[in-house]
This record gives C-alpha cells, structure tokens and sequence, in this order.
C-alpha cells in the first residue's frame, strides 16, 4: 500500500496553527497534521506532502503566494494548496498560484466545508458522509454506534448523534466496508479508534470499554485482525 502523503500547515501565527490543527483532525482528517513557521525547501525534498496550508502573510515579509508558485514550479500540481488568510483582498491575486481554495480565517468552518467538498471531487483521500439524522457526518469522527432503547446513538469525537427508531443492522451495512466492527448486539465499533482488545471487552481511544458478546467475539477477532493487517501492508 503506498504511503500517504503528508498534510502541512504553514503559518508563522503558532496559536492559530495549532488551534487550526485541532479543527482539521476534529472535523476532516484522522491523521497528524505538520505544523511549519515558515516555508523550508529541504523539508518539502525530503518528505512527500499532499495538502499544504499556507498562511499568505508569513513573518520576515515572506509571501505565501510567492511561495507556492516556487513550490508548484518544484512539484506541480500533484500536492493540493489551500491558501489561509485574514485578507480577502487578497483572493484574486493567490489565482496565480493555482489553489485548491481560499480559506478566510474566522470563517473557516464555511469556507472549510467548501474545500473538502472541492478535493474530494479532485479525488483527494475521499472523504466518506453520511446523512444521520439531519446533520452530514464524515465517517472517521464516529468512533461507535450503539443501539439503545429502539435508537440509535452515533457516539462522535466530540459529540452523540441520535437516530430515532432505526436498526443497528441497516447502520452495519453501510459502516462494514469502512473499518466498522460488529462485537455487540448493541455495538458497531470503528476499528481505527481500538486503544486495546481484552477476552471479553474493547477498549477505545477515549477509555470507553465495550464488551464483546459470545455471538460476536470470533467475527469481531477476524474482522480486526484482518485490519490490522490491512495497515501493515
């Protein structure tokens, strides 16, 4: 299986990089996020990037569209740039650098949802949504489904999600080709968020320990091990 390629953030503003890399993990991507202060030639020759965040104002007077138009001269179209900036005055001038998009800081929640919405249709790492309830989830931020009661709670990152009177089966079918394990009667576990696996139970990533029934515990042993493999190969 071919590496990914890493996601990168340069912005010269650490508080807002870091906080803008929290937003991604929590909402986009299940992965870590680089964080740059400024643009350095023998990081991005060493290592392959995908997507690159690039503040258009950085410290020292650098320009960040000056920048990327060296980076795309280096790389060509193949990594994905999207420009972030608190100027909007500048949108028109960053064409010339061939962007994916243009982020507004202070807006990014809209102008996020837009970018993800334009590299998927690019056919960057696609990004999987469901409709549940009357809210549109990206797949990797639900770590468990649980029935309960005749619902269904989707149990996020950072929040629950309820289906009312719907069956765990039909959520199983739709999950079970994206890492989502059965264990439970009650339980449909995304494999990615397994901290450890006991005789009887799961432990995830936010300490929440699940069981796993008789029913289950062989399928559930399979099924994880042959992801495990999967991110081994």
């Amino acid at each position: 299986m071919m590496e990914k390629g890493k996601i990168v953030i340069i912005d010269d503003h650490k508080e807002y990089a870091l906080w803008l890399r929290q937003y991604l993990m929590e909402n986009y991507f299940d992965e870590e996020i680089f964080i740059l202060d400024t643009y350095d030639k023998s990081y991005f020759r060493e290592n392959r990037v995908d997507l690159l965040l690039l503040d258009i104002e950085l410290g020292n007077q650098v320009n960040g569209i000056e920048e990327a138009i060296k980076i795309r001269q280096l790389y060509g179209y193949s990594m994905k740039i999207i420009f972030v900036s608190n100027h909007n005055s500048l949108i028109q001038s960053s064409l010339k650098a061939g962007p994916t998009q243009f982020v507004r800081k202070g807006f990014e929640k809209i102008d996020f949802s837009m970018a993800m919405s334009t590299l998927a249709l690019q056919g960057f790492r696609k990004q999987v949504v469901l409709e549940i309830g009357k809210q549109m989830v990206h797949i990797h931020n639900i770590m468990y489904v649980e029935s309960k009661n005749h619902d269904i709670v989707f149990h996020l990152k950072n929040q629950m999600v309820c289906v009312k009177r719907s069956r765990l089966d039909e959520w199983h079918d739709k999950l079970n080709n994206h890492h989502f394990i059965r264990c439970h009667q009650s339980y449909v576990i995304n494999a990615v968020f397994i901290k450890l696996v006991q005789n009887q139970h799961v432990i995830l990533e936010n300490d929440m320990k699940i069981n796993i029934s008789r029913k289950y515990v062989s399928y559930f042993r399979k099924k994880y091990m042959e992801f495990i493999c999967q991110q081994h190969t």
